[in-house]
């Protein structure tokens, strides 16, 4: 998708949009919960996301677009991946009421992950953040049993959708 400079100008609602990064074992997904803070009310599984300027998605910027992800997957959950070739990268549109968000996907193979020798920022190591139950790779049937975070929730189910076709 390219979105021309003279075009993000007539944008005036959209001017980031969130990446999801689908990382997939089989029919199960990663998913991770932060650290709770004394300001969170409640401890939410999350799927591992980042804000981007909607005009740098383009053919042209999808290095920096996977770099920001990998990032992403270190500081979050402890993993990074190497040079990939088989990642989708997908537009999705989140509805709530009457409002409409664009957030992409992008799909990730586990396979092409590693465990990151780098510390994240919430947790030392990925080893550490599952034995402690803060990462975890989870069927679509069981995370309808865990306290997910409503946007990751609905952006799972629509992952798990597209998944599957």
């Amino acid at each position: 998708m390219h979105i021309a400079d003279s075009e993000c100008s007539s944008i005036k609602d959209i001017k980031n949009v969130e990446i999801y990064l689908a990382v997939f074992s089989g029919e199960k997904i990663l998913i991770y919960r932060p650290k709770q803070s004394s300001s969170q009310e409640q401890d939410l599984w999350k799927i591992p996301s980042y804000y981007s300027d909607i005009c740098s998605i383009d053919s042209n910027y999808i290095d920096a677009i996977m770099s920001e992800a990998n990032k992403t997957l270190m500081d979050n959950v402890c993993m990074e991946f190497g040079p990939i070739t088989n990642y989708e990268l997908v537009p999705v549109w989140l509805e709530e009421g009457n409002v409409k968000e664009l957030s992409f996907v992008i799909t990730i193979p586990c396979e092409t992950l590693k465990i990151s020798s780098v510390s994240g920022v919430l947790f030392p190591n990925f080893s550490e953040g599952v034995v402690k139950k803060r990462i975890g790779f989870f069927s679509e049937e069981s995370i309808q049993n865990l306290e997910v975070d409503p946007k990751s929730k609905t952006m799972i189910t629509k992952i798990f959708s597209y998944h599957k076709a």
